[in-house]
This record gives C-alpha cells, structure tokens and sequence, in this order.
C-alpha cells in the first residue's frame, strides 16, 4: 500500500539499474554515472550478464556457529568445480 513518506522518514534517492545491479547514491542531489564509477570493471561487470539469472533455490543451515566459520566453511563452495575438480567435481556432481 502507500507509504506516508513524511511519516517514516524515508527520502526518494537517485537510482539505476545497470549490468543487473541497483545502484543508489545516498545524497537527494547525487548523480549515478556507473560506467564511470566502475572504470575499467564496467566491461567486466556487463560480460557476466548478472540481469538473466535466475534465482533456482536455497539451502539452509540451522547451526550454532560462529559466523566466520560458517563464512570460510561455506562461503567459497562456488570455486570447487574449477579448484578441485579431482576431489569436489565429483561430489558435486551427484
């Protein structure tokens, strides 16, 4: 529904979409020039074609952790395919 923007607090900001990524800047006034922004990544960051994937699921954990090593444990898994192909290709091809 609406929202009473006078009532929250909430202020409109400058934004953009580009390479598949919302981009914001926090003053009213700002102005978003990504390409300029990113320098030379601006090519890099539109060769990965971010704005076609597809969300395709989640896998959650209920652990009593610590969080860095939930983050070191499980937060690189995206590099086992190319890393370790001997040893995790396999597990993660099942």
């Amino acid at each position: 529904g609406p929202v009473d923007r006078d009532c929250m607090g909430l202020v409109e900001l400058p934004a953009v979409e580009r390479y598949g990524f919302l981009w914001v800047h926090p003053q009213r006034d700002g102005r978003i020039d990504v390409p300029e922004l990113l320098g030379g990544l601006a090519e890099e960051f539109e060769s990965w074609h971010v704005g076609r994937h597809v969300f395709s699921g989640e896998c959650r954990l209920d652990k009593r952790m610590n969080w860095k090593l939930a983050n070191d444990t499980f937060g690189e898994t995206y590099r086992f395919q190319s890393a370790t192909p001997r040893y995790a290709g396999p597990a993660l091809a099942r």
